[in-house]
C-alpha cells in the first residue's frame, strides 16, 4: 500500500469518527446536513460538500453502510474533477454529483429507497489517484 493511500484511509477514518467537520493541514471540509436525514420513498435527497480551496480539484463521495452478515462496507459513489463528474458502477442510475470541486459539490439521490440507508461523506483531494478508485471501489470491510 502506498503512503498516499494510507493517508487517504486515515482521513476517511477521521471523518467517520467526527461525522461533522474536520481539518487536515489547512483544508476545512464542511458537509451538510450535519444530522440524520430522513426521506420518504421515491423522494429526492441532496447532500452538500464544501471546502473552498482551489488547490483541491477533486471531490469524492463515499457510502458507508452495513451489509447484513458481512459487516460495514465502504464504497466510492463517484467523484468530480472541477465540474466533470464520474459515477461508479451501480450508482449512475439514481445518484448524481454536481457542482465545482473547487467550491461546492452536491450528491443527489433520486427516488430514495430504504436500501440507500447509509452514511455518506465527501473527501477532497489534490490528486485523482486511480489506485484510490480501485481500492475504494472494492467492498472494504471496516
Amino acid at each position: 500500500m502506498s503512503a498516499a493511500f494510507i493517508r487517504f484511509i486515515l482521513l476517511l477514518l477521521l471523518l467517520l469518527v467526527t461525522e461533522q467537520e474536520f481539518v487536515l493541514s489547512s483544508l476545512d471540509i464542511n458537509q451538510s446536513p450535519r444530522h440524520l436525514l430522513t426521506a420518504r420513498d421515491l423522494g429526492n435527497v441532496t447532500l452538500h460538500c464544501r471546502h473552498g480551496d482551489s488547490d483541491y480539484p477533486y471531490v469524492f463521495w463515499f457510502q458507508h453502510r452495513t451489509v447484513q452478515g458481512t459487516g460495514r462496507h465502504m464504497v466510492m459513489v463517484g467523484r468530480i474533477y472541477h465540474n466533470t463528474a464520474q459515477m461508479e458502477l451501480g450508482f449512475n442510475a439514481r445518484f448524481g454529483i454536481t457542482g465545482d470541486a473547487k467550491a461546492d459539490v452536491n450528491l443527489t439521490i433520486s427516488q430514495v429507497h430504504q436500501s440507500d440507508t447509509a452514511q455518506y461523506f465527501c473527501a477532497a483531494s489534490m490528486h485523482g489517484a486511480s489506485s484510490w478508485k480501485s481500492a475504494c471501489h472494492k467492498n472494504a470491510v471496516i
